[in-house]
């Protein structure tokens, strides 16, 4: 919702996986602007490095297990490897100061990830894709009810009906980019319907 929704509601189709890597200018890597090195996160959040870097598996030589093209070599991808519970438990605080820890922690990261250079993305908005994404969000807000995901579902449902929809027969384009609608939607059936 936040990197791959357009202004008017709609869903982008892509982001580059290669881009910039933070630490040499010169060189590009698959996911270097969401790639951290352990030094890195020790660098810059001091006395919050430990509790975040066992919550989110850092490891010295990089996390990825198994990496055939060494993108990620020394280089770690941040996800959840311990609970809150256990992290609180490890770094011996309460689990609200633990919370408190790890989102200063991350403000802080976002905020250097921010002055990386991005990845390229394709700004293309499909019909197809935007389709599958307003289903999700709208069966994400079913289960958690948060109204964002409801909130996305339904700009990206009005974006694509009040922008892709072609005068005069109402039939809905594949493509919209930077104003310019492309493709009519043409389907092929195998057999006919007294309902079509």
């Amino acid at each position: 919702m936040r990197d791959m929704r357009s202004p008017e509601g709609g869903f982008y189709s892509a982001e580059d996986a290669d881009s910039i890597r933070p630490e040499d200018p010169e060189e590009e890597g698959e996911g270097a602007f969401y790639l951290w090195l352990k030094k890195e996160i020790i660098e810059e959040l001091g006395e919050d490095a430990e509790i975040f870097c066992f919550h989110y598996g850092v490891e010295e030589e990089g996390n990825a297990p198994f990496d055939p093209q060494n993108e990620f070599t020394g280089r770690n991808i941040l996800y959840v490897v311990h609970s809150l519970d256990e992290t609180a438990n490890q770094a011996r605080c309460s689990v609200p100061e633990a919370r408190q820890r790890l989102a200063r922690a991350r403000q802080r990261l976002f905020a250097i990830r921010g002055r990386r250079p991005r990845p390229l993305r394709d700004d293309k908005i499909l019909v197809s894709w935007n389709g599958l994404m307003i289903s999700a969000f709208a069966h994400a807000f079913q289960v958690f009810r948060d109204p964002s995901y409801y909130d996305a579902a339904t700009k990206a449902a009005h974006f694509l009906l009040d922008r892709l929809r072609e005068t005069g027969t109402g039939k809905l384009l594949r493509r919209y980019r930077e104003g310019r609608l492309a493709f009519r939607h043409t389907l092929k059936t195998t057999h006919s319907s007294s309902r079509d």
